[in-house]
């Protein structure tokens, strides 16, 4: 039997265009949901960017999570070798969390004031879903 799902290895090059589909079927699936309604045609109203701050906000109690989670297997009275994979597992979602913020937000909001709030809203909820699995997941599979 497979250690993987897929087959053997962890990640396989093969891997990338089902990933790359399974990525646009979400956005678009994302995108043809919202639809056009509420594009911007001035400068959006506060109450637009309410669904954006709300990303926002939940993108920053994911972070404090993920550092918690850092200082939590840091403590932790477990298992040495646990502990090691643990603080390896949360060092890399804090650290890969930190790298794509700032393009996260960039995109975000420039979207939001210039494009259309509520689409960058839902689309802005996905990631912040899928940014918070992704430690999740790299435990299952110990490796990407």
């Amino acid at each position: 039997m497979a250690k993987y799902p897929w087959g053997e290895q962890p990640f396989t090059m093969s891997s990338i265009p089902v990933c790359m589909t399974f990525s646009v079927i979400v956005i678009g699936g994302t995108l043809i949901g919202t639809g056009p309604d509420g594009a911007v045609m001035g400068f959006p109203s506060p109450k637009d960017l309410h669904g954006v701050v709300g990303v926002t906000l939940g993108w920053v109690c994911m972070w404090y999570a993920f550092l918690g989670n850092q200082i939590t297997f840091k403590m932790a009275d477990i298992d040495e070798n646990q502990k090691t994979t643990a603080k390896f597992i949360a060092d890399r979602g804090v650290g890969n969390t930190m790298e794509q913020c700032i393009p996260f937000f960039l995109v975000l909001w420039l979207h939001a004031l210039f494009v259309n709030p509520g689409t960058s809203s839902v689309l802005g909820l996905v990631y912040v879903i899928s940014r918070y699995l992704y430690p999740i997941f790299y435990g299952f599979y110990c490796q990407f």
